[in-house]
């Protein structure tokens, strides 16, 4: 079963801190604000940011006004993480 890794980007280190508590993605909805255009992070930099952190993204797609990204977390971990398209900042199941 995929986990939701619960995370924070942090400031211009664009690091993520791994909180305690993780949820299964499916444990319920997720839903972030809809932004203008060009207030959306590009997935680009959003995919480096994650590579920093030692994620290693193999999958972005957009899901109700969020980023839907699957990746491997720094333990090789598979993980499921809903990001707000504008902030970068996890966004947790409903």
């Amino acid at each position: 079963m995929k986990k939701l890794l619960c995370t924070t980007l942090l400031g211009l280190s664009a690091t993520l801190a791994m909180a305690d508590d993780k949820a299964a993605a499916d444990a319920g909805s997720v839903a972030c604000p809809a932004y203008p255009p060009e207030e959306v992070m590009p997935q680009d930099a959003l995919s480096e940011r994650l590579a920093n952190a030692g994620y290693q993204v193999t999958q972005i797609a957009t899901k109700d006004n969020c980023y839907h990204v699957m990746a491997k977390d720094p333990d090789g971990q598979d993980v499921t993480l809903f990001l707000d398209m504008k902030s970068g900042q996890v966004v947790n199941p409903e």
